[in-house]
């Protein structure tokens, strides 16, 4: 072993042997660690050792110390994606290391990277987004934990639109990365609170409805979680090729009240519920599941209601193509009257319509 000044060289990190020590990366934030022993190396009479620090499932405190290490074979791939993350070009990390990313390191990794170009900050940052969503999605179930990645996605997000609106570009770019995919209920999730939040700003930037940075980071919850209630949709009618049946479709106009349950024992936000629950709901009346309308609708449901709306249009479906953002935009405002809070609406197309071409 080397001495305690120096850390294991790169080959014995990326190949390492079963019983192995290895250093931590001091800046992993330490709920990363608890479910894992880890070891102080010492040295005594010449001879080096590697002694408890902390038994797995212990509680750890906030600010450990450096020089840590964890056996290899417990802990590779979450070492090898902290100790050595290096971001450029097209990378799209993998799920565990895009969660990293989202949690610890998306300032210093992406935001804040000089190395980066606009364009792959915010391909690296809706990549990583969808990657954590998928994650939940494929477990059907939300852990506490989840909730915790959440609150970091929703975090970043708030970075994420300043940086979304300090640079000219941006918004063109975004609208790029974002739309025309096949459509996944976790890169919709992502897309619309992507969405949801620089309308949001659009709107404060309006003067039309002003929200502080904390219920900004509610929207950005509950847009994420916003179609989780489709995990208790059984997959033969999430992926069914041809046309719901009417029970079906019943069903599946069931995932808000589901989503609302799933969420029910996390202390989300009222606003953040209120999405899961009402992101449906029509200014008309002929949404669902309570059919409310009018101004029984909630400022942040009628945001979701069109970043809903318009990620679902310019997303690839089974059974069309994808709607370009001014085709969709057209269908919205003139062929599906009613159906969105007009002011809200019209701050929507005008945004888009100042840095995007349709």
């Amino acid at each position: 072993m080397n001495n305690e000044n120096k850390e294991p060289d790169e080959t014995r990190q990326s190949a390492p042997s079963a019983g192995e020590y290895l250093l931590v990366n001091p800046g992993i934030n330490p709920r990363q660690l608890a479910n894992y022993d880890l070891f102080k190396k010492v040295s005594l009479m010449g001879e080096e050792y590697y002694v408890l620090f902390h038994k797995k499932g212990a509680p750890l405190e906030e600010q450990m110390p450096d020089n840590l290490y964890v056996l290899a074979s417990d802990f590779n791939e979450l070492l090898q994606t902290s100790a050595g993350v290096k971001l450029s070009g097209k990378s799209r990390p993998a799920a565990k290391e895009a969660t990293l990313l989202i949690t610890d390191q998306y300032d210093s990794k992406i935001l804040d990277n000089s190395e980066l170009e606009l364009q792959e900050k915010i391909e690296l940052t809706a990549h990583c987004a969808c990657q954590v969503i998928k994650n939940i999605f494929d477990k059907g179930v939300l852990a506490e934990d989840d909730f915790e990645v959440i609150s970091n996605v929703a975090h970043n997000f708030l970075s994420f639109t300043d940086l979304i609106f300090h640079e000219n570009q941006a918004v063109s770019m975004l609208i790029t990365e974002l739309i025309g995919c096949d459509y996944q209920v976790y890169t919709h999730s992502v897309n619309v609170s992507l969405y949801s939040g620089i309308m949001a700003c659009a709107m404060k930037k309006s003067k039309i409805y002003d929200l502080d940075q904390e219920r900004l980071k509610n929207l950005f919850v509950g847009t994420l979680l916003h179609d989780i209630g489709k995990i208790r949709i059984p997959p033969e009618i999430t992926h069914k090729q041809s046309p719901l049946s009417p029970e079906e479709f019943a069903e599946v106009r069931n995932h808000p009240l589901y989503g609302q349950e799933l969420v029910s024992q996390a202390g989300l936000p009222e606003d953040s519920v209120d999405i899961i629950l009402h992101h449906h709901e029509k200014w008309n009346g002929g949404g669902y599941p309570h059919g409310l309308r009018y101004r029984q609708i909630t400022p942040f449901a009628r945001i979701a209601c069109i970043s809903d709306g318009f990620d679902t249009l310019t997303s690839k479906r089974q059974y069309r193509n994808a709607f370009k953002p001014f085709e969709a935009l057209n269908l919205m405002k003139k062929k599906m009257i009613g159906q969105f809070y007009e002011p809200y609406l019209d701050i929507f197309i005008q945004f888009l319509g100042q840095d995007t071409r349709y």
